[in-house]
């Protein structure tokens, strides 16, 4: 046995923040020996380990021709997609009102907006919402509001990557200011109302 390599010396090395054993005997592939014909190999594997780290930061086990589940976290636990709502158009036409609103999908699978419920009022939505894309939905189309009983919106949605088809509730509550017409109100702002409730 080299002298380099024994126990004592090895130790030395690791307290010392060194590599442990000397290139003697045993070695460690490297781009410099590349007549062995698998240290690029090895390499390549280094890299491709680091990538799936830097690209799976949550820890979600990898592995090739598995598909990971993104609605559930590492431990097996639902995840909830989320929508993010970014703002609101009101449209005042007489005693009509038309609201739209600008959805963000913030979730990692594609989400079926299947209705609104909004001012005690039932809308079919049926839209897709790919992941990241924004998009501008038709919510309301109808009187404007005589009371501000009504406060709550609700927007009902699906997703489309498992077969179970889960169902999801973003809620929102409305603040209103009187129109110019006595009696009558129009929005003046919507607040979210919570999480995302599993419907």
């Amino acid at each position: 046995m080299d002298e380099r390599n024994s126990p004592w010396n090895v130790i030395k090395r690791i307290f010392s923040g060194k590599n442990a054993f000397l290139n003697t005997e045993l070695h460690l592939p490297s781009k410099k020996r590349s007549d062995d014909g698998w240290s690029d190999d090895y390499t390549k594997d280094i890299i491709e380990d680091e990538r799936l780290i830097r690209d799976n930061p949550l820890g979600n086990k990898v592995t090739p021709n598995v598909l990971v589940n993104p609605l559930r976290d590492i431990r097996g636990r639902k995840v909830i997609p989320e929508i993010t709502y970014q703002r609101y158009h009101d449209y005042v036409h007489g005693d009509r009102m038309t609201l739209w609103v600008q959805i963000l999908n913030s979730s990692s699978v594609t989400l079926y907006m299947q209705r609104a419920e909004v001012l005690n009022v039932r809308r079919d939505v049926g839209y897709c919402i790919k992941p990241g894309q924004v998009q501008q939905l038709k919510i309301y189309d109808g009187p404007l509001p005589t009371t501000t009983a009504y406060r709550d919106i609700k927007l009902i949605y699906k997703e489309m990557h498992s077969g179970t088809r889960d169902t999801f509730c973003a809620r929102y509550v409305v603040l209103f200011r009187e129109h110019h017409e006595r009696g009558k109100f129009v929005l003046r702002r919507l607040i979210k109302n919570g999480p995302t409730q599993d419907w």
